[in-house]
């Protein structure tokens, strides 16, 4: 029979444009980021990292959106909603212990120091802990696949693609993870929070956050767009991954802008890489925390509300973790989170908005726009307000107005897309016959061990002797 040639569409452009704005994201925190020893070494390193990242999202098109021949059939894969709700409480702990234990290890740092001298101490044990359980995951999640699926291997990772992605994204998180350490001995201590290796750790972790939506989403029956009306457990562990992210991000991208006390030094090397920045960057960098991470959550989930969730989850998990460990007495606040909260709920209003009209809530250039420009309405004061740097003035408004719109755009955009994805990962969902009709009690069971575990490394917590 013979192939019907199809029309090009802006769809067929999506991986490329998606393919650029990612690695020119990618070399502006590199540049921005800084380095202890720049020279023809750094470059190699940066180049060898790019390289994994690039691996990666090769490995995820070839896997699960490359085209298949016409006579591969994909069989669904016969795991059961036990199977699914286990692999979900882990990437839920994984999560709970990565985020808590980064406060702690911040709030550690402030008060005794030790930087590149800290490998042994406790929150990095939680840090580790949580990486384990992700190494556990890819090898578990890969053998499943090998022993469970048929076919060849993208057959087999599309007949259980909540799984095989998750594993995928764990598998490549537990090969990166060594990469911070080698980056230490190699290129000395960093700069700023925004090297290469932080980057690819702390979005690794987030990514399979996100990812593991759909495995605590498979027992939820599909819904058109709602509200938040009959939220089931699972979706709140979902809303709770997603404030996981989104805690990492804006610790990672925005905590270097609080607690200065002076303006730029420009002498200290310590400090170079940081004020070399754009003063226009700080606002930008939260409306495209809050643009992508609420977008991805309201499209994963299919419901208006889960925005407004995520930005209060991630104020209050920033509030009770600083106040845990002691952070206030250490200068450590959550004027980011605050100030990133606008973002969040003004994206449910707009898609709130859109459901009273009768229309389908939906990305749109417009609603993107309004978001960013009513968000800076309250951001852009509070930053004169809390913070003493970077100033708003007339040589920094106008360039924190124009990029905080296009990347708006960008996020939002992509958010929705990658939401909108995962959504459709879980629309197969498989029960084996001898399946619980009501798995809820694993997941529950799942988050208070990890939250006992938690609780008792931290009680259990000796001060380091550095």
């Amino acid at each position: 029979m013979q192939q019907v040639q199809q029309p090009a569409t802006t769809s067929n452009f999506k991986p490329i444009l998606t393919t650029i704005g990612a690695l020119t994201v990618v070399v502006a925190l590199v540049n921005w980021g800084g380095t202890a020893k720049p020279g023809p070494m750094f470059v190699l390193g940066v180049g060898v990292l790019t390289a994994m990242l690039a691996t990666l999202g090769g490995a995820i098109w070839y896997l699960f959106v490359s085209p298949l021949p016409e006579h591969a059939r994909v069989a669904p894969t016969r795991s059961s909603l036990l199977t699914r709700s286990l692999a979900g409480v882990l990437a839920v702990s994984s999560g709970l212990m990565f985020s808590v234990a980064l406060v702690w290890d911040e709030t550690w740092h402030h008060r005794y120091g030790g930087f590149g001298n800290d490998f042994l101490w406790s929150p990095h044990f939680l840090l580790y802990g949580s990486l384990a359980i992700l190494a556990f995951f890819a090898s578990a999640g890969i053998l499943f696949l090998a022993l469970q699926g048929r076919g060849g291997i993208r057959e087999r990772f599309r007949a259980e693609p909540l799984i095989g992605l998750l594993a995928l994204i764990a598998l490549f998180q537990t090969a990166a993870a060594p990469s911070d350490l080698l980056w230490h001995k190699i290129y000395g201590v960093d700069l700023t929070a925004w090297s290469l290796p932080h980057l690819m750790l702390f979005g690794g972790v987030s990514f399979v956050m996100m990812c593991a939506v759909p495995l605590t989403l498979s027992s939820v029956p599909k819904a058109a767009w709602r509200e938040l009306q009959g939220l089931k457990l699972q979706e709140i562990l979902a809303i709770a991954l997603f404030s996981f992210a989104g805690t990492l991000f804006v610790i990672l991208l925005a905590a270097e802008w609080e607690g200065i006390s002076s303006l730029p030094d420009f002498n200290s090397s310590n400090l170079r890489a940081f004020w070399q920045r754009p003063e226009w960057l700080y606002p930008v960098v939260l409306i495209t925390c809050g643009g992508f991470l609420g977008s991805v959550a309201q499209n994963a989930l299919k419901r208006v509300g889960v925005s407004s969730i995520v930005g209060i989850l991630i104020v209050l998990h920033r509030l009770v973790t600083v106040a845990i460990f002691g952070g206030t007495q250490e200068g450590l606040a959550a004027n980011s989170q605050l100030m990133v909260l606008p973002v969040f709920v003004l994206l449910d209003v707009w898609q709130f908005s859109r459901l009273q009209r009768k229309l389908t809530p939906a990305w749109s250039a417009s609603g993107a726009l309004i978001v960013a420009a009513a968000s800076l309405v309250v951001m852009l004061p509070a930053i004169s307000s809390l913070l003493i740097y970077p100033r708003i003035n007339v040589s920094t408004l106008p360039m924190m107005i124009f990029m905080s719109l296009i990347m708006m755009l960008s996020s939002s955009w992509a958010g929705s897309n990658l939401g909108a994805w995962l959504s459709t990962l879980g629309e197969r969902p498989i029960t084996l016959e001898d399946a619980p009709k009501n798995p809820s009690f694993v997941p529950a069971a799942g988050v208070l061990t990890a939250l006992a575990l938690v609780a008792i490394a931290i009680l259990t917590a000796k001060p380091p002797t550095l």
